[in-house]
């Protein structure tokens, strides 16, 4: 049996919001090595039509993906009210109201964030420029690798990254 030691992360992938040129086929060259940046989409197709691919490609409209985001926002936002409801409970703890005031702090910062992610989404699309959600698999080295190239050449802006 094999014991694995030291920290251990359930994270596997991480999800991305990108933005991009329409014009994608235009070649970078890498000043370093000399490589060029492929069709992004190109490129991402190939590599989510492996079999061996645990990446998962989200082809979400920006408008569902702002839909999702507005769907979250309004989760949380009535999550605040059960929870100011909560406040009005009478014999309620000062460690319960503690907790209601953290709680109702958390879905604010949520709700900030998140609508800043529908405005900068709007922003790229009112630029010209494509939006995508890619779920990339921590296995998958090469998109990961040209990821971050296409980050660096400027060809792709990450809008949104988390570890999932």
């Amino acid at each position: 049996m094999k014991i694995r030691q030291g920290f251990v992360s359930n994270s596997s992938s991480t999800s991305f919001t990108i933005s991009y040129k329409e014009d994608v086929s235009k070649e970078i060259k890498c000043s370093a090595c000399g490589r060029t940046n492929p069709n992004i989409m190109d490129f991402i197709e190939k590599v989510y039509n492996s079999h061996s691919s645990d990446t998962e490609v989200n082809w979400e409209e920006p408008s569902g993906k702002i839909s999702n985001l507005k769907r979250e926002i309004g989760e949380h936002i009535r999550s605040n009210s059960l929870l100011s409801q909560d406040l009005l409970t009478e014999g309620i703890t000062p460690d319960e109201i503690d907790t209601i005031n953290l709680h109702t702090k958390w879905n604010n910062e949520y709700i900030t964030e998140k609508q800043k992610e529908i405005d900068t989404i709007k922003k790229e699309v009112a630029q010209g420029k494509q939006v995508i959600s890619l779920d990339i698999s921590y296995h998958d080295a090469q998109l990961n690798e040209e990821v971050e190239f296409l980050k660096k050449s400027g060809t792709i802006t990450i809008l949104q990254e988390d570890k999932l």
